[in-house]
C-alpha cells in the first residue's frame, strides 16, 4: 500500500454526531472519541454513553466514501461482547448486515458498493446492553477475502 495507506477512493472519515436517514426517528447523544489506528483501522467502546437502536443494543457510527463497484471488506471484532455489524447506503437504507460471519461470535461483511456517496458503518451489539472495546477495520477486498 505505501505510505498513506490509500486505498483508491475508498476513504475513511468518522462522523460520530448528527442525524441520518437511519437514525432520523432517533436522538443521538453525544459522540465517543475514537483512536485511529491507522487509515483502515479504529477501536472503539460501546458503553452506557454509546447511542442505542430501539432493540436497546448500543452502537457507534462510522462513515466512509464508497464508489460504486468497489469490493470492500469490513470486520468487527470484540472480546466482550457478540457483534453485529449493520452497513447503510448513502439513502439511509441498511444495504448490509452480519452478526457471525467472522470468527465466532464477530462480525464481517464482504462486498461490491451499489452506488458512490457516503456510508454509514454501524458497529452495534447483538444484543441489549452489552459494552466493551472493539476493533473494527476496512479495506478494499480481494478475491482472496472470499
Amino acid at each position: 500500500m505505501g505510505n498513506g495507506h490509500q486505498l483508491g477512493s475508498f476513504a475513511l472519515m468518522l462522523a460520530l454526531s448528527g442525524q441520518t436517514p437511519l437514525l432520523a426517528a432517533q436522538r443521538l447523544s453525544s459522540p465517543q472519541v475514537l483512536a485511529q489506528i491507522d487509515p483502515t483501522t479504529v477501536t472503539g467502546q460501546l458503553n452506557e454513553t454509546s447511542d442505542t437502536l430501539s432493540d436497546g443494543s448500543y452502537f457507534n457510527v462510522h462513515t466512509f466514501e464508497g464508489t460504486t463497484g468497489e469490493y470492500i471488506r469490513i470486520n468487527l471484532v470484540s472480546e466482550a461482547f457478540d457483534t453485529y455489524l449493520i452497513l447503510v447506503g448513502p439513502d439511509g437504507n441498511v444495504v448490509a448486515e452480519n452478526d457471525d460471519g467472522g470468527y465466532g461470535t464477530n462480525s464481517q461483511l464482504v462486498m461490491t458498493l451499489p452506488v458512490d456517496g457516503t456510508y454509514q458503518v454501524l458497529a452495534n451489539s447483538y444484543s441489549t446492553g452489552d459494552t466493551g472495546p472493539y476493533t473494527l477495520t476496512w479495506k478494499l477486498a480481494t478475491a482472496a477475502d472470499v
